[in-house]
C-alpha cells in the first residue's frame, strides 16, 4: 500500500501543500520547528483521525483559520482509493472514503493502516502501562472493527460507572441495583477486549522475539507478558470489588488496568535492560505490529519514523531500514534534522529513495 497524492490545507504550519508520491523511502529534512513532525502527523491523522502527538483538533488548525482539510489518494491491494478529512473544531469532523461520507469511525479507521516510531516512545513504552495498553489498542482498532466497538462501549460505560460511584459516595449510599445494571452491560465488553488482547499478544510474541534477535545480532531476546484480572469469572471479581470501588470513587478492576510487561530472560526489561536493549525492544514491537497488520489486511502498512536519530543510534537505524527493505515495505516516511545523515542512509538503501526539504512552511522535492 502506498500514497500517490497528499494534500494539506491549513494544517498546523502548512497553508496549502500538494505532493505527488511514489513507493519507496521518503526522507524529510529541515531545521527543528520547520514542520517535519507535522508532516508525519498529517499522515497519521488521515489514518487514525487524531494526532499522534496528542494535540487537540483546535490546535491543529493553522493560526487564523477555522478548519483544516487533509486528503490523499492511495493504492491498496492494486485498487485506488481516496480519503478526506475536514475538521472544524470544536465539533465538526467530516470523513470521506471514495467520495462517500462515513458516519462511524469504525468504518474509517483501518482503511489506511499505519505504524509509527516516535522518539518519546522508547521511554513511554518501557515505563508506562497506559502506553503499552495504547499500543495494543492501536494495533487492534486498525484490524478489528468489533474490538473498536467493544473498546468504545467499555470506555463509555466505565465513565458512567465511575460517575455513579462518585455520586454514591457523595450521598453516602452504595447503590447495588444501579451497579448491577451498569455491570450487566459492561462485563461482556470487558471480556471481549481481554480475549482479543490476549490473542494479539500470543500472536505477536514470536515476531517480537525474532525482530529483537535480528536487531541485536542474536545478543538479546524478548517477549510481552499480558496480565489481566478480567476473565470468565470477571462478574464475581467485579462484584467483590464494589466496596473498594465505592470508597475510592473509581472502578479498580477491568481491562483499563491490564498489565503488559516487556520481558528479557524472565526479568522486567525496564529494570535490568540497558538503553540500547530497550530501544531494540521498542523497535521490535513496532515491527511486530507492522507484520501483524500486514498479515490481516493483505497489504503493507505505511511506516512513519519521526526524528529517527533522536533516540536510535546509527547501528540500530541501519538495522531497522535493512529489515524494512527485507520485509518489502511499500512506503516509508523518515524525518531528520541533518541532511548529511539522510544522504548516508539514502546511499545505503537499495530501494527507491526521495528527499524533501521543508523551508518557510513549504515542502520542496529535491
Amino acid at each position: 500500500m502506498y500514497i500517490e497524492k497528499l494534500s494539506f490545507l491549513q494544517f498546523k504550519n502548512f497553508s496549502k501543500t500538494d505532493l505527488v508520491l511514489k513507493p519507496g523511502f521518503h526522507f524529510i529534512t529541515g531545521p527543528n520547528g520547520s514542520g517535519k513532525t507535522n508532516f508525519l502527523d498529517a499522515i497519521y491523522y488521515l489514518s487514525m483521525t487524531r494526532s499522534f502527538l496528542k494535540i487537540p483538533d483546535k490546535s491543529l488548525v493553522q493560526h487564523g483559520a477555522e478548519f483544516f482539510r487533509l486528503e490523499l489518494n492511495y493504492v491498496k491491494n492494486d485498487k485506488r482509493h481516496e480519503l478526506n478529512i475536514k475538521c472544524k473544531p470544536p465539533g465538526t469532523k467530516e470523513m470521506e472514503l471514495d467520495h462517500k461520507k462515513l458516519e462511524k469511525f469504525t468504518d474509517y479507521i483501518g482503511q489506511l493502516p499505519v505504524v509509527i516510531i516516535a522518539p518519546d516512545e522508547v521511554f513511554t513504552l518501557m515505563n508506562e502501562q497506559e502506553e503499552r495498553r495504547k499500543f495494543l489498542n492501536q494495533t487492534l482498532i486498525q484490524s478489528d472493527a468489533d474490538y473498536f466497538n467493544h473498546l468504545y462501549a467499555y470506555n463509555k460505560l466505565l465513565k458512567q460507572r465511575n460517575a455513579a460511584l462518585k455520586q454514591m459516595r457523595h450521598e453516602s449510599r452504595l447503590n447495588h441495583q444501579l451497579l448491577d445494571a451498569i455491570d450487566y452491560v459492561l462485563i461482556p465488553h470487558a471480556i471481549a477486549i481481554y480475549k482479543k488482547r490476549k490473542e494479539l499478544v500470543d500472536n505477536i510474541n514470536p515476531s517480537i522475539s525474532g525482530y529483537v534477535r535480528k536487531i541485536s545480532n542474536d545478543q538479546q531476546g524478548g517477549y510481552l507478558i499480558y496480565e489481566s484480572e478480567v476473565n470468565d469469572n470477571y462478574e464475581h471479581v467485579l462484584n467483590q470489588s464494589r466496596e473498594k470501588d465505592y470508597y475510592s470513587n473509581r472502578t479498580n478492576i477491568g481491562v483499563h488496568r491490564d498489565q503488559i510487561n516487556c520481558m528479557m530472560d524472565s526479568h522486567l526489561l525496564n529494570e535490568i535492560g540497558s538503553q540500547g536493549q530497550m530501544k531494540s525492544f521498542v523497535v521490535a514491537m513496532k515491527l511486530a505490529q507492522f507484520n501483524y497488520l500486514r498479515a490481516l489486511s493483505g497489504s503493507t502498512p505505511l511506516v512513519l519514523l519521526d526524528d529517527i536519530f533522536a533516540k536510535l543510534d546509527a547501528i540500530r537505524v541501519n538495522k531497522l531500514l535493512e529489515i524494512l527493505q527485507n520485509e518489502h515495505i511499500d512506503q516509508c516516511f523518515i524525518t531528520d534534522t541533518h541532511e548529511d545523515r539522510i544522504a548516508v542512509l539514502i546511499d545505503n538503501i537499495k530501494e527507491s529513495s526521495y528527499l524533501y526539504r521543508i523551508k518557510q512552511n513549504c515542502i520542496q522535492s529535491q
